[in-house]
Order: C-alpha cells, then structure tokens, then sequence
C-alpha cells in the first residue's frame, strides 16, 4: 500500500493510471515492450461532461507506447525502422486492451476521483486496416528522415503524439541530423470517445455506419483510403455544382446562401455511400476520426469567400481549460482531426461555381504551434473579461476568435451575444488552397 499511495498522490497527469497500476494489480508502472496484463494492455483516460449534457467523451487521446526514431532515442522501445506492423510493440498493445474510464475533475486528488467504468477493448477487422494505414504512414515519414515534420491530426485513428515534459524537448532520428520532438502511438480522442460509447452501452440501437460504395474496388486497388476517395471525387472536378447534380440524378430544393454547400454534400453522400440521401458522415471511416468535411468557396481573387468555423463556446468553459496542457483542449482535439475539404470556384456574379477538387487536409505542426497561441491568448483576455479583445486575424497566422452570430444592416452584432468562435483564418486557407 505504501508503494500505491506514492503513486497515487498528487494531481499529475498519468498518476491515476499509476495508482490503478500499483494498487490494484500490484506492479510498478513501466515501458515494457509486452502488454503490462500479459492477456492484455492496461490503460486509463479521463472523461469530460458534454456541454449542456449528461454525454461524456473522452478528456483527452490515448497513449499506447513511445516511438523509436532509430537514432538511439532510447534502448527500452524498438525502432521503428526495424520494425513491420505486424510484428511491432505498437500492435502487440492495440491488440486487446482493459479501459479504466474515470471522471475527470480538475485540481482533485487522483485517488478521490470517480471510476465510471471499465471494459475489454479489441480492434475489429476494419479498425485494424485504418491503425495498420496510419501506423505505416508515420513509419514512412520517419524512414524517409522526415520525424520533424509528423503532426497529430495526419493521420486518421492513430496519432503520433507529443511527449515529454517540456515543449522544448527533441530527440535525434536514424536518416536525418534535423532533430525531432519526441512521440508516442496514440488513439485520438473522437475514437476514444466512440470506444467509450460502445463499452458504456453496448445494447443501444446505433444510428448504423455505412460501407464505402465501392469497397470491392477499393480493396482491389490497395491504395490509401484517402486517395481512393479523393480520385473518385475528382473525376467531376471543372463542373459546375448543378452539372454535378444533373449528370447524377440529384434532385432536391436547395435554396438559401448554403445552396452549393446543400448540392456538394449531396454529392458526397451519392459517390461514398451510393445514395444522395445517406449522409457519408456515417461512413465507418468518417464516423470513427471524427472527420470535418468543410465547404471552401473561392472568390476570383483566389480568397475563400468565408473563414471556417467551430462549435461555439462559453468564456467559462475556455477559462475553465487554464493550467491544463494544450493537447488536452478541446480546440487541439478538432485541429488535430482529418479534413475533408470540397473547394467550389466562383467565377463572377450569378454563375454557378464549379467544384474545383475534394482533399484531405490536417493541420501541421507549425500551424498548431500558432493556434496555439490564440488559444493561449484567447483563455487570457476572457479571464481579464476584455470580450472585445479576442485575437483577431491580424493576430495569428491560423486562427482567430470572433462571435458566430451574423452583423445587422449597422454592421453590429445583436445585444448580449455570448457565444465566440475559433475560426480557420481565410488567409490560411488560401495559401492551402494555392
């Protein structure tokens, strides 16, 4: 017990998983390469409320194990360049994993903290295709010498992560002198959330996920997921979005300033699902990464007409996340999330734009680094209550602050608006777009 409660005091992050460790199963918390049950891995994460709602996802992305770069990082992991996915210390771990679920409350001792609950985890079929995918994309980058350059949010299931206790840590790599920040394998949050969703009811009635339309055809070309999308998407790229409706059968009322956008989803739904009127956000693929598809409308200038937002938030909420590290914000959640961008070309007033071309997009890790100072600055103006102060577009190169609400005929916001956005600068995505 003594050697439970060193592990279990305090409020650290990961020392409620060494408290479970250490006084529940009885061993010291370790980096061994085999799963730490033997039959399987051990791991806990943290739950957060919803807003408004008893629902809760998942606090934050689940670390499985840390990544070797082959430039002797370290002994006590393999490299990954000596390794092939189907051998490797990352999939032995993914394998068959017993989940602790525990409430999360801040600044609460971990041994006070709830366990809400606990379940077996194993991937199935489909969901080991997607990790092995993501698992070989990273390995390609860090054979390529090409460390310093991974990012979270480019993958779909599994991420490689940040780790370390300081943000200023690098390690070397085998094929490149470029030092690199250190990293770990990581389920991402959205997956995580849904995992716990599974486990926490298993016999609720789901709204069902779809197959890919095509799937065969897929299999057979043994490309990226991803790709294989896009390439069917881009095969109407030069039409205009009623051509693509017309060349497809689409019929529907589509009416107001989002008439393109209402066009173009239809679109996606008839190509992935088969169906214009099966939403392709219920694709397994989609559901599971918790993927933003985005609707970008260039002006002839080459500038989206909009910026890109997301779901708003409470100045309590946001203050809320003071102290806690950036990776376990909700903003760093959606940014390190899959987009799926469909880019519509205006091409003078009253025309109809033309679908320029669908693409996967994530965000680098430079572009976090930057939103990450909004974010910072954002938390530190709603504290000091200067509302009117949010950092703007002129501020950051990635993101900005604003109210979601539209302006009046006087160019003024309604009375009393409380609700802010981050959004997606419009110059940043123009250099994207470019």
């Amino acid at each position: 017990m003594e050697e439970a409660s060193k592990y279990g005091s305090g409020k650290a992050k990961g020392k409620f998983g060494n408290a479970i460790e250490a006084g529940h199963f009885y061993y010291r918390p370790n980096s061994d390469k085999a799963p730490d049950l033997g039959w399987a891995e051990l791991k806990c994460t943290g739950l957060k409320k919803l807003k408004k709602s008893e629902a809760k996802r998942a606090k934050e992305r689940l670390v499985i194990c840390m990544i070797n770069f082959g430039g002797g990082q370290r002994a006590d992991v393999p490299s990954l360049l000596e390794e092939s996915f189907a051998t490797s210390h990352a999939k032995r771990k993914l394998e068959s994993l017993l989940l602790v679920f525990y409430d999360y409350v801040k600044d609460v001792p971990v041994l006070d903290l709830n366990v809400d609950l606990v379940g077996h985890w194993s991937p199935d079929e489909n969901e080991l295709s997607m990790i092995e995918e993501d698992w070989r994309t990273i390995q390609g980058l860090v054979e390529q010498g090409k460390a310093h350059t991974l990012s979270e949010g480019m993958t779909n299931l599994l991420g490689a992560c940040t780790k370390g206790a300081k943000g200023t840590d690098r390690v070397h790599q085998a094929n490149s002198t470029e030092l690199a920040k250190p990293r770990a394998f990581a389920l991402k949050q959205a997956f995580v959330s849904q995992i716990y969703e599974r486990l926490k009811n298993p016999s609720k009635k789901a709204q069902p996920e779809l197959n890919l339309a095509g799937m065969e055809l897929y299999r057979q070309a043994k490309s990226r997921f991803e790709d294989f999308v896009v390439n069917r998407l881009n095969k109407y790229a030069g039409k205009t979005t009623i051509q693509i409706c017309e060349e497809l059968g689409i019929i529907g009322s589509f009416n107001g300033k989002d008439q393109h956008a209402q066009r173009m989803r239809r679109f996606l739904n008839a190509i992935l699902t088969g169906n214009p009127e099966h939403s392709s956000k219920n694709l397994a693929e989609f559901k599971k990464t918790g993927l933003s598809i985005k609707t970008i409308r260039r002006m002839k200038s080459g500038l989206p007409r909009e910026a890109i937002s997301f779901p708003h938030f409470e100045y309590d909420d946001l203050i809320a996340e003071d102290g806690d590290e950036w990776e376990d914000s909700e903003l760093y959640g959606m940014l390190t999330n899959r987009f799926l961008f469909i880019v519509l070309k205006f091409t003078g007033k009253g025309t109809d734009p033309i679908f320029v071309k669908a693409v996967f997009h994530s965000l680098s890790e430079a572009d976090l680094d930057d939103a990450r100072l909004a974010w910072e600055t954002a938390i530190q103006r709603a504290k000091e209550k200067r509302y009117d102060e949010m950092p703007g577009q002129s501020e950051n190169r990635v993101i900005h602050v604003r109210p979601h609400d539209s302006k009046d005929k006087d160019g003024n916001y309604r009375a009393g608006y409380i609700r802010q956005c981050f959004w997606l600068n419009k110059s940043y995505l123009k250099d994207f777009i470019k």
